[in-house]
């Protein structure tokens, strides 16, 4: 259906804004705009690549990182409140009826809650992939205007070489031609336009009527040269913006707004930054790997005397082996490091959603500071143009002036 609709690339800049700015509120705004299947429709010109699927997809690793400690803590947590209420309200722990009790509880609470946090893992899977897929549609359509004001440039600049060289042709100037490619090419050709107007100025009869000539001409000269005095200008802002940067001096609305402090150009994370993180990484998994490893005394001591009191399993069976104590701390050992490798898949799949996300992110302000770049070039050409050809039309006007005198 998407290839019957109108595509990206047949938007007028406007139609472009405007699309990018709903893109900008977000899904729930696009969804509740266009329904659920149109949404889906539009979502289709952000496809994913196997790449960002791998990143952003949840898969059964993941799901069952997210499963294991909510089990383990329900379980534990459930027999270890029967064994210790059993103490507590002194009843027996060998009652059948109230250990399957418990056993449904576990199981039913088990059951939801395991579902309940499966749901959740997909949801933000699922959110991300929307997330991203809305990032790289927005980038697409930003991709495109930046395109479109290319190629706006581009004709402008073919203007301003139209009417250079219908300045070259006329022999009172004898001015050469310019392809304003460089800016100091273009400057170069301004001062040597400015001086032949002022050597065409000054040669004109001290009559009004000239006079009012004379003046249209310099204002259109210095229009021009407010222009590139400006152009100038930013050009060594930009250079100079890395040295106030280390310093300290500029305030938060320059830092924000200098094109030369784009997120490609500024420092990657520090190492005292990435210490921090993996810090942060042990001060979370700590208190997952003890709770895990103290919850699995329940598992292998308790469960088992629990088991005997209700009659599932012989006292025999229980008989300790002289090993025994060495493979039930083995076992808690290897499931305590097992629970730790899971969590830590988990957090690293979550820190890869946000990475895709903060990097579509940081290529959206970078096409947007490009777009905002080329817009005030645009401007200032466009400037240039209607002061050029402003100028040619006023010494086409002083020449037929000259004529109508002769």
């Amino acid at each position: 259906m998407i290839n019957e609709l109108k595509q990206p690339e047949d938007f007028s800049p406007t139609e472009l804004h405007l699309l990018i700015q709903h893109l900008k509120l977000g899904s729930l705004h696009l969804e509740k705009q266009l329904g659920r299947e149109q949404f889906k429709t539009f979502l289709k010109w952000g496809t994913l690549n196997k790449k960002e699927k791998d990143r952003l997809e949840t898969n059964l690793f993941e799901r069952i990182s997210h499963i294991l400690p909510v089990l383990n803590t329900i379980v534990a947590s459930s027999f270890g409140a029967f064994i210790g209420l059993s103490i507590l309200l002194e009843f027996d722990q060998g009652d059948l009826s109230k250990f399957c009790v418990v056993c449904g509880l576990v199981i039913l609470t088990g059951t939801f809650i395991g579902y309940l946090s499966v749901r959740r893992v997909k949801n933000q899977a699922k959110a991300a992939m929307t997330n991203v897929k809305i990032n790289k549609v927005q980038l697409r359509f930003l991709s495109i205007l930046n395109g479109k004001i290319d190629d706006e440039i581009l004709t402008t600049i073919d203007s301003l070489k139209e009417t250079s060289r219908q300045l070259s042709t006329i022999k009172e100037l004898q001015l050469s031609t310019c392809d304003f490619k460089k800016e100091e090419e273009f400057q170069k050709w301004a001062e040597q336009l400015k001086g032949l107007m002022d050597h065409l100025t000054d040669r004109l009869p001290n009559e009004q009527v000239y006079e009012l000539y004379r003046i249209e001409i310099l204002r259109h000269l210095d229009s021009i040269f407010f222009i590139l005095l400006n152009e100038r200008k930013d050009a060594k802002n930009l250079t100079d913006t890395s040295k106030n940067f280390k310093k300290g001096d500029m305030t938060f609305i320059q830092t924000l707004t200098d094109p030369a402090l784009l997120p490609s150009k500024t420092a990657s994370v520090s190492s005292s930054s990435q210490f921090e993180n993996i810090v942060n990484i042990f001060y979370q998994l700590i208190p997952t790997m003890l709770g895990a490893f103290a919850s699995l005394f329940v598992f292998i001591n308790g469960l088992p005397n629990l088991a005997q009191k209700v009659g599932i399993i012989s006292s025999e069976q229980t008989v300790a082996h002289p090993h025994l104590r060495v493979v039930k701390l083995a076992i808690m050992l290897f499931f305590t490091l097992y629970f730790g490798i899971f969590w830590l898949y988990s957090h690293r799949k979550a820190k890869h959603r946000e990475k895709e996300m903060e990097d579509f992110n940081k290529k959206i302000v970078l096409q947007e500071t490009e777009y905002l770049a080329k817009t005030s070039r645009l401007q200032r050409l466009n400037g240039v143009k209607e002061h050029l050809l402003g100028l040619l039309q006023v010494i086409q006007l002083l020449k037929n002036q000259v004529k109508d005198k002769e």
